[in-house]
């Protein structure tokens, strides 16, 4: 049994869970500010997300994403718009790796890209746009 464990470990890249929990395989959309604070507390361990992350939706609620502090990657597109009182990112500072595009659009109280420092890996693009 260990044998066929460890096999699967090496050969089919099956994570250990000390190096972080794979979920939500179809995604997730946050689009207020309880729903980001509640995000460790309805998905304890999820450390990297499968599908795409949208933030927003034209959510005026949303002033920070520090409940999002457990994210070190995304497997498919980050999505952040219409969080009008969103200043900085400095919640995503864990986040090492997107799979797809970053989407920064419609932001208006965006003043920095402050919390993505940590960002080193990008599968597709990254577009910035009407963040006044």
């Amino acid at each position: 049994m260990k044998r066929i464990l460890w096999l699967m470990v090496v050969v089919l890249g099956v994570p250990f869970s000390g190096f972080g929990q794979l979920c939500l395989p179809e995604g997730i959309t946050l689009n207020t500010q309880y729903s980001i604070d509640q995000f460790a507390a309805n998905y304890p361990g999820c450390s990297s997300i499968a599908g795409n992350v949208t933030i927003g939706q034209a959510s005026a609620d949303i002033t920070n994403l520090n409940g999002l502090s457990q994210l070190s990657s995304i497997g498919g597109n980050l999505y952040i718009f219409g969080c009008n009182g969103l200043a900085n990112f400095s919640g995503l500072h864990n986040l090492t790796s997107v799979g797809g595009n970053l989407d920064v659009i419609s932001n208006d109280g965006l003043s920095s890209m402050a919390g993505l420092i940590n960002l080193s890996a990008l599968g597709g693009h990254i577009t910035v746009s009407n963040n006044d």
